[in-house]
């Protein structure tokens, strides 16, 4: 069976697109601070580390829609709607991941005092947001296609 190559197009990226990213990327810096004040706590420099790559890993892919796998087949017709929405997913994730990594960040280096069970209810809190935005764009994906 051969593989239909999806077709390129540039993607403009949103208003909102770049204000989550630029949100994303101020808390990724801020992670760095709080790893920086508290003295390079090992665990909070791993993880700053890993929010670093993992972001700058979407930021790049983001410019490349067309590589990601859709849930819908992506034709001349439909192809900017769709490459339109997986580069705002991509955007909130950022911003969703850096938040994550940030509580965690925060539980790791005692920057703040928290309990254990509060820290752990934050991200699993941040987690579900998270699920529940992929589902909200699989969805919009098959309306838009």
């Amino acid at each position: 069976m051969i593989e239909e190559k999806c077709p390129i197009f540039k993607v403009e990226k949103q208003t909102t697109d770049i204000l989550f990213e630029a949100i994303g990327y101020f808390l990724i810096t801020m992670q760095w601070a709080v790893v920086i004040y508290k003295e390079f706590v090992m665990e909070g420099v791993f993880l700053a580390i890993v929010s670093t790559i993992i972001s700058l890993i979407i930021w790049q892919l983001s410019k490349h829609p067309h590589l990601y796998n859709y849930p819908v087949k992506i034709t001349q017709e439909n192809a900017q709607r769709q490459y339109k929405n997986a580069t705002h997913f991509m955007s909130v994730m950022v911003l969703f991941l850096a938040t994550i990594f940030g509580v965690m960040i925060i539980g790791v280096t005692k920057f703040i005092t928290l309990s254990q069970g509060s820290l752990l209810a934050i991200i699993i809190l941040l987690s579900l947001m998270m699920i529940i935005l992929l589902v909200f764009f699989i969805q919009k994906s098959f309306k838009l296609k």
